[in-house]
């Protein structure tokens, strides 16, 4: 469901008056999904569809709020469909206007649909089909068929999330637009599959825990996070780690929870630069040769010169941020609860970690109440 601003019904009436809310968002019947038309792809209906107006088109204030008031009335009429994972529309029917018409390519004897060339020639020797399946197309039953043909696709999404569907060539209806393989766009489109082929493969490298693992990154080998991490939903787990965002941008917000939610990650990020500067003035006490062992790799011998806090500041900056969000993604697993925790983010904390994150949660409701009252009674 769409997250609905805590502004007025009124309030929001006059703001989509203003402005023209269907320059950035428009609605799909069948299936019934939003779409951006700028970036003309579907837009899941939960928060995505205000992260992705505030990230990729930086909008903000009314006009920000009148495209998330007609998403809101829109979704009240009748629910929005997941682009993800809705039905597509069966293949042969019309375009849908909203979405990019592509040039792509078709099994002839099953519903396999792709825009790569390649892919479609190696679909098509693979021994996939079972003997006797009856032809999709009328050019399966020649015997010079390539078993695969040019079509014209549309999907909703991009990246990972593409699903193709045959819609009716431009002036001819139907799945009897099939077009010789070798026609002239087909060449132009290979070599733009060239540069998303490359794409594909950096981000298979990096996720897809079936490859070798000597195929991945040395990073990603040494972290293990493409085992850990296969199968799980990667937009959600992006944004379980976002970092608390600015003060302006916390005030500027319509959403009480979401307001409520930063200030407390805000807190939590207070508390740990505390900390962290607390143990950095502590670090002239340490001994010597304490330092010099926190400075080995080597289990077995201490290192030739002592730790130190010799970075530059951006340096001490980045790092202190990864550590940020990492608490953020963990304050966010602990509330889901152990099991979903580990199911849904990959936490696999032991009984003393989760009761410390127990106790670190509780402390941070606790400072978030009181400084909400704080803030309720300073007006």
């Amino acid at each position: 469901m769409v997250r609905r601003s805590s502004s007025s019904s009124s309030s929001s009436q006059g703001l989509v008056g203003k402005i023209d809310p269907s320059a950035y968002l428009v609605f799909v019947e069948r299936p019934r999904v939003a779409v951006c038309t700028h970036c003309k792809q579907a837009l899941r209906p939960d928060g995505a569809i205000e992260a992705h107006f505030r990230r990729a088109h930086r909008l903000k204030g009314e006009l920000l709020q009148g495209v998330l008031d007609k998403a809101w009335v829109t979704a009240a009429d009748g629910a929005l469909e997941d682009p993800h994972t809705c039905e597509l529309p069966p293949d042969g029917t019309p375009p849908i206007q909203q979405v990019p018409l592509l040039d792509g390519y078709g099994c002839t004897r099953c519903p396999f649909r792709t825009s790569s060339r390649k892919l479609a020639k190696l679909h098509a020797q693979r021994d996939v089909h079972e003997a006797g399946l009856p032809a999709v197309t009328p050019t399966a039953a020649h015997a010079d068929s390539p078993g695969w043909g040019a079509v014209q696709v549309q999907s909703l999404c991009r990246g990972r999330y593409t699903r193709y569907w045959i819609v009716q060539a431009r002036g001819v209806g139907g799945l009897s637009a099939w077009q010789d393989s070798d026609d002239v766009f087909a060449e132009r489109l290979l070599r733009q599959e060239s540069l998303m082929a490359a794409e594909d493969e950096e981000w298979g490298r990096t996720i897809v825990a079936s490859l070798d693992i000597n195929q991945q990154s040395s990073w990603v080998r040494e972290m293990g996070w493409a085992v850990h991490l296969a199968g799980l939903d990667l937009i959600d787990l992006h944004a379980a780690g976002q970092a608390p965002v600015s003060e302006a941008v916390r005030r500027a917000a319509w959403d009480e929870g979401f307001k409520e939610e930063q200030r407390r990650f805000a807190l939590l990020s207070e508390s740990f630069r505390r900390e962290v500067a607390r143990c950095s003035l502590r670090l002239g006490k340490v001994p010597l040769e304490t330092k010099r062992w926190l400075k080995s790799i080597d289990p077995s011998k201490p290192h030739g010169r002592p730790f130190e806090l010799g970075q530059e500041a951006d340096t001490v900056r980045k790092y202190q941020g990864i550590w940020e969000r990492y608490l953020c993604y963990c304050i966010r697993a602990h509330r889901l609860g152990r099991t979903e925790a580990r199911r849904q983010r990959g936490v696999r904390f032991t009984d003393e970690q989760w009761t410390a994150l127990d106790a670190l949660a509780e402390s941070l409701d606790a400072a978030g109440d009181a400084t909400r009252e704080e803030d309720r009674r300073l007006g």
